[in-house]
């Protein structure tokens, strides 16, 4: 078995990255690493909203998707207002 370089491994382990834990966490917290991570980017509507918490496994790269958990798992209304940004609210 031939040896990886540096390079190779980073790229080999970059999926991990993108995936993040959250326990009791803020949707401040949440959106934050989310918006650090994507052109599209989560706004929260209000304070109501920003205060809840959310729990689980999830992937950095998917906003859509995260905000559908949202919408699902919350009852958080995730409404585009444009190409690059979705506005959460309770």
């Amino acid at each position: 078995m031939a040896a990886l370089t540096d390079t190779e491994m980073a790229d080999a382990l970059s999926w991990r990255h993108r995936r993040v834990e959250f326990s009791s966490t803020s949707l401040t917290e949440a959106v934050v690493l989310f918006n650090q991570a994507n052109r599209v980017q989560l706004v929260l509507a209000d304070a109501a909203t920003a205060g809840l918490e959310i729990s689980g496994v999830f992937w950095t790269d998917d906003p859509e998707g995260f905000a559908r958990l949202l919408e699902s798992s919350l009852g958080v209304a995730a409404k585009r207002n444009s190409a690059d940004r979705i506005v959460l609210k309770r």
